[in-house]
């Protein structure tokens, strides 16, 4: 078995080196460790200790005792467990880190610095040694923070088992850090401790990143870093915004005026001017002021293309993500008259979805559910000037004022679509406009659908219409509706909403012709806590792959008429289905495809398919569908 398993170990470890996703560099090149130093657990604050020469002599010794225990086999960085640390010879600020790392052998135990700062934790989960200590929570956590911080812990587990590569995916802006293990989200912008001060002060603004010894060996490969714009718009990547980018929809011709740079507004009529081409993932620097007490304007995000249709003037589109661009005077004109308490909003940066839009606000959340309210209070009355830093990536926006994250929220729908600037009766000036965007292909993930017509998909199109930007199955008409290109592995992802009792089907690795369910593969997408389905077989409930395996029943379905989110893994013969966070069904199909009978009784040819289309296999109910992306393994 020790043969098998290191034979294994050694498998995985040759496979070929990825390419950097986009806008990233690799920061290890496969070949040795050019670009790296060896550095122990040491206090950044000490690095100016002593004279040039000593501190010469320090980093040689560092780097013999590096060249001792790091190695790199079949692009592979490979480390024994012991010696000093891996170490960029680069500082950083603000980043995106990807990271592939393995434990060849029980009980491995590292870490990842950040800023030369311990540590993204990573360990194994199953060391019973490490028990007392919470190895059992996984990796991924801040293991430095405070005890009871959030962040310290994952927030689930997510590493998989020793001699398998863990995918480690860090993001680390300000003082914040976030980390995705496995596309696990297991720490949401919690703060990065500094334990070299006992929490006393905050990261410093720069430092290496650093890969932990600690008596373990361990694997290391694909390290690739995305350096981001700092929050004032300076950095790789960004470009100033100027009049010729932007067009007028429905405000007078001398609303908009632009000098040196700067946009002024007269407030008048009411409306908006946008981008000239839709947007989808970008970072936003601006800075704004407004020329008279109280006065109101925003940056709308992602305002879909038909909330401009026939827009006239005096009203803003109903549709997007609205950043408030509010004077502090307003909170009294308003109270002033209506004779109401403006509890609704505050002046120090809401960001709330308009109209058609949609949006998961983060805390603190207004009455009405809908708003994110500012965590502090951060902007400057008129006629200050006020910077707004945005980041709008992955249907996610965070907005930070005066240098201060205080809003945002997430789930945004439309993720895509025009940035506006907004009139809103009161004079108002933008300047500094700068804006990073940042390319879909980084996360790997193509939309499917356009939110506009059925550009992409063949089969049964009578049976579907695109209606504000979901795609929806037609009552009383079934059919498949497929993708005109195949697929072998991949993730998918969607949003569906069902109607009370409603039946569809998500077709994968279907041909153009043929009854999905038996001739390529069919996972059901149904209401199935409806009461016509109380008799139902295990394999018909929803996520299951019909006739074939059945998913988990009755624990993840939001009620008709509520949005739910689905991520689908289709790799080799290995099948799983992600409900709302919640693994419904992780499958592997290969038994059936070989012989063995299926639950059904009936025979499964599509099992043996290793491509084909995507798609939805109506069944005569109306469904809606959004967000549809794909991504190919």
């Amino acid at each position: 078995m020790r043969i098998l398993f290191l034979f294994l170990v050694l498998l995985l470890t040759a496979t070929a080196a990825a390419e950097p996703p986009a806008g990233f560099t690799p920061l290890f090149n496969g070949q040795d460790l050019a670009g790296w130093r060896g550095r122990p657990h040491f206090d950044p604050a000490k690095d100016a200790e002593g004279t040039p020469e000593e501190r010469a002599k320090r980093q040689a010794e560092w780097n013999a005792d590096m060249a001792s225990h790091w190695k790199v086999e079949s692009g592979v960085i490979v480390n024994d467990g012991q010696g000093v640390f891996l170490t960029t010879d680069r500082d950083y600020a603000d980043f995106e880190l990807h990271v592939e790392w393995m434990f060849p052998a029980p009980c491995g135990d590292s870490g990842i610095y950040l800023r030369g700062l311990p540590q993204v934790q990573l360990w194994d989960p199953a060391c019973e040694r490490d028990f007392k200590h919470g190895c059992q929570k996984g990796s991924g956590g801040l293991w430095n923070s405070p005890a009871g911080a959030e962040g310290k812990d994952p927030l689930v587990k997510a590493d998989r088992p020793i001699g398998e590569w863990n995918a480690l995916k860090i993001r680390m802006q300000g003082d914040r850090v976030s980390v995705m293990l496995n596309n696990e989200l297991v720490v949401d912008n919690q703060p990065m401790p500094n334990s070299f001060t006992k929490h006393t002060t905050p990261p410093p603004d720069r430092g290496p990143i650093q890969i932990q010894t600690h008596g373990a060996p361990m694997h290391v490969r694909n390290v690739f870093i995305r350096e981001l714009g700092t929050l004032d718009g300076s950095g790789p990547g960004w470009r100033d915004l100027s009049e010729a980018d932007f067009e007028n929809v429905n405000c007078a011709p001398d609303t908009w005026s632009w000098k040196n740079g700067t946009a002024r507004c007269t407030g008048k009529p009411v409306g908006v001017i946008r981008t000239k081409k839709p947007l989808t993932n970008l970072e936003l620097s601006a800075e704004w002021r407004h020329l008279q007490k109280a006065g109101n304007s925003g940056i709308f995000l992602w305002a879909p293309p038909q909330v401009f249709e026939n827009l006239p003037p005096g009203k803003l589109p109903p549709g997007g993500i609205e950043v408030q661009v509010l004077d502090h005077g307003f909170t009294e004109q308003y109270e002033k008259q209506t004779g109401k308490k403006a509890d609704w909003f505050k002046t120090d940066g809401d960001v709330f979805p308009v109209g058609s839009s949609d949006m998961k606000p983060f805390p603190p959340i207004a009455p009405d559910g809908k708003r994110s309210f500012p965590t502090a209070r951060h902007s400057r009355g008129t006629p200050e000037w006020n910077h707004y830093y945005v980041r709008a990536i992955d249907g996610e926006v965070r907005l930070w004022v005066n240098g201060h994250e205080v809003s945002g929220g997430t789930d945004c729908f439309p993720a895509t679509g025009f940035m506006c600037l907004e009139s809103e009766g009161a004079p108002v000036e933008f300047r500094r406009l700068r804006i990073r965007e940042l390319p879909d292909a980084r996360t790997g993930f193509a939309p499917l659908f356009n939110g506009q017509d059925l550009s992409g998909w063949q089969g049964q199109t009578a049976g579907y219409e695109a209606v504000a930007g979901e795609l929806r199955s037609k009552p009383g008409v079934g059919g498949n509706l497929l993708t005109a290109e195949e697929f072998g592995d991949f993730v998918l992802r969607f949003d569906f909403k069902l109607t009370p009792g409603a039946n569809n089907g998500l077709a994968i690795r279907v041909p153009a012709q043929g009854n999905a369910a038996f001739d390529g593969i069919e996972l059901q997408i149904l209401d199935d806590g409806h009461e016509k389905y109380k008799d139902l077989q295990p394999w018909q409930a929803h996520g299951s792959i019909y006739g074939v395996v059945a998913a988990e029943r009755g624990k993840c379905l939001k009620p008709a008429g509520q949005w739910n989110s689905e991520e689908v893994t289709v790799q080799g013969s290995q099948i799983k289905v992600v409900v709302n966070g919640k693994t419904i069904l992780d499958a592997n199909t290969a038994p059936f495809r070989d012989g063995q009978a299926t639950p059904d009784g009936k025979p499964h040819p599509g099992l043996a398919r290793t491509q084909g289309h995507i798609g939805f296999a109506g069944h005569h109910d109306e469904v809606h569908f959004r967000n549809i992306r794909v991504k190919r393994l």
